[in-house]
């Protein structure tokens, strides 16, 4: 279980991280979902409509799933857990974490 809900959990981030892209890179508004730009019906068992933009460079992904919101937060530092929403967090793309001293 431990590890289905981390395979649920990157696959999820990754559709999150490319929702962002694509919307920063076509502008999309808030409230466009994962579903209205890629042909995907489902991300990990998640229905794509459930990924959606949100203002502030930020994604939210409702699974249902309490545990599999719990792993993307073990994951990614980047994910909140919304406590009055079962398995509803928020990506927050506006931070960047810098490893390295660079040249």
């Amino acid at each position: 279980t431990m590890a289905m809900n981390r395979y649920k959990a990157n696959e999820l981030l990754n559709a999150a991280s490319m929702l962002n892209v694509i919307a920063l890179a076509q502008g999309s508004a808030e409230g466009t979902s994962y579903a209205n730009l890629v042909d995907n019906s489902k991300v990990a068992g998640v229905d794509a409509s459930k990924i959606t933009v949100a203002a502030g460079n930020k994604v939210v992904v409702e699974t249902g799933d309490e545990d599999i919101c719990t792993t993307m937060n073990n994951i990614s530092s980047k994910v909140t857990c919304d406590t009055t929403v079962k398995g509803k967090a928020t990506i927050d793309f506006s931070t960047s974490t810098t490893t390295g001293t660079g040249s």
